[in-house]
């Protein structure tokens, strides 16, 4: 056999093993919520997932069904341009309402949410903040889906799009008593896109865990078909047994 003969045998031959090789490998596991269940191989002595020593019982395993959640939050923000003049709409409460908020598996997330008490909007204007008193922002309710997703940094991250999945629109929010437009949609830019929040100590097993919201720099939130940007810090806990829970 000659040398090129060789040559071209040992490349097809490396060619077949690296197609075999993705082909068996295991796919990586998506991000999925957990908490703290009973389990014939566990790792910890009770239910909270804590305790490591014999007899090990329980262990932090993917939830099985979807679990009933409740949230809520302190001042949220939204920023934006409408007709022209930079606004602040913020609202000082929200709560997660009716029985369709939950986790679910695979790290899914879907739920409806209502912003009370947003008040006047204000206008950004030579760097000071003036409330436009005419001006009165009804509260704000709306359906959401979300999915874990690798994070930037440690642990997992939220992604949260329209509900439903086909529309790019979150809410229109109706401003009411003064010369701005009164209906002005809140939406993505594309059908598809999200805005990402993160989920701090996602990894540890809380009761309540932390969703905190700062689309400063994302690019795909529209408020009156402008960029705009949105803070909020959710509080979240599941409803009725109030049991531990973490995502990874």
């Amino acid at each position: 056999m000659s040398t090129n003969q060789i040559r071209v045998l040992l490349v097809s031959l490396l060619a077949v093993f690296a197609v075999s090789a993705v082909a068996s490998s295991p796919a990586f596991a998506a991000e999925e919520f957990f908490t703290c269940q009973s389990s014939a191989t566990g790792k910890f002595t009770e239910s909270k997932c804590e305790t490591a020593s014999p007899p090990e019982k329980f262990e932090w395993l993917p939830i099985t069904a979807a679990k009933k959640i409740t949230g809520t939050s302190g001042n949220s923000k939204l920023e934006g341009t409408v007709a022209g003049l930079k606004l602040i709409i913020e609202c000082k409460k929200d709560k997660t309402t009716g029985t369709t908020n939950e986790i679910e598996t695979a790290g899914k997330n879907k739920g409806k949410i209502l912003f009370e008490e947003c008040g006047h909007p204000s206008e950004i204007l030579r760097g000071n903040r003036k409330e436009l008193t005419a001006c009165t922002v009804a509260n704000i309710e709306f359906s959401f889906l979300s999915q874990l997703i690798a994070g930037k940094g440690a642990g997992p991250e939220l992604e949260f799009k329209p509900s439903p999945s086909t529309s790019k629109l979150f809410v229109t929010i109706k401003i009411t008593g003064c010369a701005l437009p009164e209906e002005n949609k809140v939406e993505v830019a594309a059908e598809g896109d999200g805005i990402t929040c993160a989920l701090p100590e996602a990894e540890v097993g809380l009761v309540v865990h932390e969703i905190s919201c700062w689309s400063t720099g994302d690019t795909n939130l529209r408020f009156a078909g402008k960029a705009a940007s949105f803070t909020s810090a959710e509080k979240v806990e599941i409803e009725t047994s109030k049991e531990r829970w973490l995502a990874r």
